[in-house]
């Protein structure tokens, strides 16, 4: 079983999940569990559950009616609904607030694109190094 990650200098930790390998960049980022989507029940199950109200009436022989409410737990984003996330989308989990789903958008489309590149150079050849 992969090892929970854990915060660096009060950091919250990092996992990154995609949804095949193909999206995978060749860089390992030292320390950053990595996942594809084989995991989306787990992420589903981490995501959490919600109450789903439902209710029925019954309507006997002689008129009568019986109304009745039934409350069950389902997720709040099922495995399913994960896996059919458009491309370019993307789900953040924080401790202090609900799931959001957020558009993603490709760094080389950016302005500063050309000092990110540089960055990321610079950031790769320390990984790679030490």
């Amino acid at each position: 079983a992969p090892q929970r990650p854990q915060p660096a200098h009060g950091h919250a930790p990092v996992v990154l999940v995609y949804q095949s390998w193909s999206s995978v960049s060749q860089l390992s980022i030292k320390n950053t569990p990595t996942y594809t989507n084989n995991l989306t029940p787990s992420i589903s199950n981490l995501i959490g559950e919600r109450d789903e109200t439902t209710d029925s009436v019954t309507l006997g022989d002689h008129g009568t009616r019986s109304n009745q409410r039934s409350i069950r737990r389902v997720p709040i984003l099922p495995p399913d609904r994960i896996r059919r996330l458009p491309f370019g989308t993307g789900i953040v989990l924080l401790r202090s607030a609900p799931p959001i789903i957020t558009d993603l958008h490709a760094w080389p489309s950016r302005p500063d694109a050309r000092q990110l590149a540089a960055d990321r150079t610079a950031i790769e050849a320390l990984l790679r190094h030490g």
